[in-house]
């Protein structure tokens, strides 16, 4: 159920799976991209990515879609494949997301509500970014980034910040006043808040 009262599809993608004439709706024949199951998406919809090693070509961005991206399933469990959620974060069940450079979810569109929970979020800064006042909910990862501010939502004014693994960030996580974060581990510096307030 997600905030417009509306049960959405769920969406599966895999490392071992195609993006080519792909909707994502069906288990066995998930998409390859995460990229792909957004444009396919509509608000409401779950998107589940199994294990492995993803590799965006460019920041997932939901844009005005308010979707819930969850990690850690297994494409190959059987029967049915996705079946089993939150299979883990780490180890061999672990889903993650790796950009070199800077930025692997950008919440570009005001007010966004999506999800993101149960992945662990690779980057060199701001790895879970935007530069307007989106609401998402983060929850459940491992951030590791190498530069400044692993989660930075700096603008937002409801977003939720919870049950987090955050490390080697400059600024752990950098929230606007409203917003709220809770149970979150950090390593190294940690501001809450406009200017650290």
């Amino acid at each position: 159920l997600y905030s417009g009262g509306v049960f959405g599809a769920d969406r599966y993608v895999a490392t071992t799976g195609s993006d080519a004439s792909n909707n994502c709706l069906t288990a066995t024949t998930p998409c390859l991209t995460i990229a792909t199951a957004i444009t396919q998406a509509a608000s409401g919809d779950v998107i589940k990515v199994a294990k492995g090693d993803y590799y965006p070509s460019a920041p997932l961005a939901p844009g005005a879609k308010n979707l819930i991206f969850e990690g850690g399933y297994d494409e190959a469990e059987a029967p049915p494949p996705f079946a089993t959620k939150y299979l883990g974060v780490r180890a061999t069940y672990m889903t993650r997301l790796i950009n070199p450079g800077n930025l692997v979810f950008d919440f570009a569109t005001v007010g966004n509500t999506s999800t993101v929970r149960n992945f662990l979020l690779q980057g060199n800064a701001w790895v879970v970014y935007s530069g307007v006042a989106p609401n998402p909910t983060i929850e459940g990862n491992i951030v590791l980034a190498k530069g400044a501010h692993g989660i930075s939502l700096r603008w937002s004014t409801g977003a939720t910040v919870r049950n987090n693994i955050v490390l080697e960030s400059y600024d752990g996580i950098y929230l606007g006043t409203g917003s709220t974060a809770t149970n979150n581990t950090v390593v190294n510096a940690n501001s809450y808040g406009l200017g650290g307030g």
